[in-house]
Parts: structure tokens; sequence; C-alpha cells
């Protein structure tokens, strides 16, 4: 049987919609887990999951082991992780503020590491981070979740979008979540079910509001607006385009020279 693992978050849901819901079927038996962010980047060293999605961060670190999809992926180009934060602060203090961050091997810790030049971070889930900043354990967080959509209503204020910032200074978008595979998957295995993952994905976005609710019954948030939002944020990409493929390059280069820079 195929092992598929992915997060819970709105993006990955509408894209598996239609094979989570049996709307759309593959030629191979499957089953589809669901484990939060910083624990499926933790468990390609188990190497249990047949497919896999991790932030690209972490696609970086298990290379030998996993090979890229060629669908499946979160780009963002206009919206990303947001830094939230109690106090309106400047981005120049910014960089003297202490973080939460959801994990150290995702893409948005290193977005925040490159662009304000390796700030204080404590690590935690990703859905302890908007009450840490709350209870002034923190000054701040990145926010990479639905609830981003949401600050005002956490009394939050909304410091700055870490994707914004990244297109307007690189002219590129930015690699989140990376879909993976096992480099010795059975070729008409890993075709098989990309195939029907591609089916998946046309359904939901042929039945969006259907898929918007389904997700919602695994969403931090639970109104459509945020969930549609978030979705739509990032790239359903069918196949990677020539920027998505010089981003990823690009991000490689900037995190192998930050992490270099620590020793």
């Amino acid at each position: 049987m195929i092992q598929v693992a992915i997060s819970p978050c709105p993006n990955d849901i509408f894209n598996f919609y239609g094979l989570l819901t049996k709307k759309v079927f593959c030629d191979f038996p499957f089953e589809i887990k669901k484990y939060p962010l910083h624990e499926l980047n933790k468990s390609y060293r188990e190497e249990k999951f047949d497919f896999l999605k991790v932030s690209f961060m972490t696609y970086l670190q298990c290379q030998d082991i996993y090979k890229l999809c060629h669908l499946g992926h979160s780009f963002a180009s206009q919206k990303g992780p947001v830094i939230l934060a109690r106090k309106n602060y400047a981005l120049e203090e910014l960089k003297s503020c202490s973080f939460a961050s959801a994990g150290a091997d995702t893409s948005a810790h290193y977005l925040l590491q490159i662009l304000f030049n390796k700030p204080e971070t404590v690590i935690m889930p990703f859905n302890e981070i908007i009450s840490a900043i709350q209870k002034k354990e923190v000054d701040a967080g990145v926010v990479i979740h639905e609830s981003r959509v949401k600050a005002s209503q956490y009394g939050l204020y909304e410091i700055c979008d870490l994707t914004k910032l990244w297109v307007e200074r690189f002219y590129l978008p930015t690699p989140l979540g990376a879909f993976v595979a096992k480099k010795n998957l059975d070729d008409k295995i890993y075709h098989g079910f990309l195939n029907s993952l591609l089916q998946s994905i046309e359904y939901a976005k042929a039945n969006q509001t259907e898929a918007f609710e389904y997700a919602s019954e695994f969403s931090q948030e639970k109104d459509l607006f945020s969930i549609e939002e978030h979705v739509k944020n990032f790239s359903l990409n069918q196949s990677f385009c020539s920027k998505e493929l010089e981003s990823l390059e690009f991000f490689k280069k900037m995190t192998a020279d930050l992490l270099l820079s620590r020793y």
C-alpha cells in the first residue's frame, strides 16, 4: 500500500480533496495520513512514507532519500508567512525582537533568518505561536498557517509579509512546501499516484466550495474566507515554472551561505 503523509493545512487538504474523499481513484491502494508540519519535517528520517509533504528546507536535507515530485508544492509569490506582534513595530525594530518560529527546518524560519539577519528565535509548535505572542513570551512570531489572515482578531498587528519582502528584494517566489517521493519508488507507482493527485487537484478546483468546507474540518480557522484566502495565496502548481525552479536554486544557495556563516 502506498503510504502518504501531508499536513492538515488547507492547501494540502484542498490538493488531496478528491483522493481523501474517494471522488478520485488510484490504480494502487494508498493511505493518506495527516501530521503537523514539525512532525512531517522529522519523519523523513524513518523512511516509512512513499510520498511526503515537508518544508523545502527539510527537502534540502533529505535529497539522498527523496526526490521532488513535479506537482503538489507550495510556492508564494504575493502573500506568505507573516510576522505578527503585540506592538506595531517598524521593520528596523524587528532586528532586536525575539521571535517564535515553527522550526529551524521550516522555510519560513530561514526567510526570517535571511531577511532579518538571524534574530533571536524560540522554536515551538506552529499552533502555539499566537498564544506565545499574546502571553508576552516572545515579542513577535512567524505565522505560516491560515490564522495569518486574522491578526486583528487576536489583538495583534501584522508587521510584514516575508514573501512580499523576499519578492521585493529578490524578484522570485518563495519556496515553502515540497511534495517529495522516495527515490527508489517504482516508476509505475510514482506516475500512477501523481496522475491521481493531478486529477484530485482538478476536482478540487472544479468544486471549490465543497473542497473548502472539507478543509475547514482540519483547519485552525473554521471560516471559509480564511481557508479560501490561504489556499489562493499559494501556487497549486501542476508543474514547476522557470521562476519556481530559479527560486529553489537561489534558496538553496542562500540557506547554504547562512548555515556556513554559523561556523
